[in-house]
């Protein structure tokens, strides 16, 4: 895998796994939103995940882009 895309895995994990610990929302409403289980929403919280592209993918697509 090249360097370039362990730096963007990298950045992915790190901006999701900052959101799900940064808001108040439950872990059920955010697996609604993202269309993944509950139980991988308790399991990233928790630092214990070890997420397939596709769940980082649906992830990443409901946290917040920063304002610019």
């Amino acid at each position: 895998m090249s360097s370039r895309r362990v730096l963007y895995i990298t950045r992915s994990l790190a901006r999701v796994e900052a959101f799900l610990a940064a808001t108040d929302l439950s872990a059920l409403e955010l697996a609604r939103q993202a269309k993944v289980d509950d139980k991988t929403i308790r399991l990233a919280r928790k630092g214990r995940w070890n997420p397939t592209a596709e769940t980082l993918e649906r992830l990443e697509s409901i946290v917040p882009t920063p304002d610019t």
